[in-house]
């Protein structure tokens, strides 16, 4: 082999070796960037970051020997929150109502455009539109915690047979997210990556709930 081609394929092979490098930079970097949640928001202004978080509790109760019917109709009322979170609260209602559709949980599930302010008069409500279940929600606390401190998410539910006027479920869940850390190697730095939306977190619990009641739902759909 000749120098002068000798030094040709030396100088090709540097080459390859430095598109390699750069494409393997490319696919590490875009590998550790921030998570695309499937729930895209925008921030919330409805509560600032605090140094510590309200309380966070889970409990989860269950009448005994009482089940959920496929063949129920089911009606999901509008969650109570303070007034900034009405937003978030119709979120949780709409997310919870598409994943029982998406199921199949139940025979008929539909929103209720209605708050909750008096338990009976929702009871005779419920019974008198023909609603075998109804399912009741309230927000707790919800924090923002933005790129330094933890986001939160806190909500209770009720499921509730209406003519019996007895509480079958009951489900208490509080979500939380840290801020993390990102380091791109093309640009060779560091960067924030803020703590999950309320709204993120929001979804999570409405999925814990529609897992938690889909798990007791006894019956099988027929479409």
């Amino acid at each position: 082999m000749s120098r002068l081609r000798f030094m040709k394929e030396c100088r090709l092979s540097k080459a390859w070796i430095f598109v390699v490098v750069i494409l393997t930079a490319g696919c590490m970097d875009i590998s550790i960037k921030p998570e695309r949640y499937e729930v895209s928001m925008k921030p919330s202004t409805l509560v600032k970051s605090q140094k510590e978080l309200p309380p966070c509790t889970n409990a989860i109760y269950i009448e005994p020997e009482k089940k959920l019917v496929f063949e129920s109709n089911v009606g999901i009322f509008t969650m109570k929150s303070s007034k900034d979170a009405k937003e978030i609260a119709a979120f949780m209602v709409d997310y919870l109502h598409k994943l029982f559709l998406e199921r199949k949980t139940f025979h008929l599930v539909e929103k209720v455009e209605e708050i909750v302010t008096d338990l009976k008069q929702t009871m005779r409500y419920s019974r008198e539109n023909g609603y075998n279940l109804i399912i009741i929600g309230e927000i707790n606390n919800i924090v923002n915690g933005g790129e330094t401190g933890k986001s939160q998410m806190s909500a209770t539910f009720r499921v509730i047979d209406p003519k019996r006027e007895i509480t079958l479920l009951y489900f208490d869940r509080c979500e939380i997210g840290d801020p993390k850390k990102g380091f791109s190697i093309i640009e060779m730095k560091r960067y924030n990556i803020s703590s999950p939306l309320p709204k993120q977190l929001g979804a999570s619990v409405m999925t814990e709930a529609a897992d938690l009641i889909g798990s007791h739902t006894y019956g099988k759909s027929i479409y």
